[in-house]
């Protein structure tokens, strides 16, 4: 679904990626579902995204995370 938004394959791959990148897809699907328009619709990904970065950065992958509850 985020081909719908995205066209460019550099842009594709750095939504990606982070710890949201598996979800980026779906959440593209679920703005394309409610019927956010296309602008708004790729201004709130791209900030996902680059938020998906930070939290990348500086909170670990999931199994960092895991590891730290026990």
């Amino acid at each position: 679904m985020l081909e719908f938004y995205f066209s460019y394959r550099g842009v594709l791959k750095r939504l990606c990626n982070g710890a949201l990148g598996a979800e980026m897809d779906r959440i593209a699907e679920r703005f394309f579902s409610l019927g956010y328009k296309q602008t708004s619709a790729k201004l709130y990904l791209s900030r996902i995204a680059r938020f998906s970065h930070f939290a990348a950065a500086h909170c670990g992958s999931g199994a960092d995370r895991r590891s730290y509850r026990r």
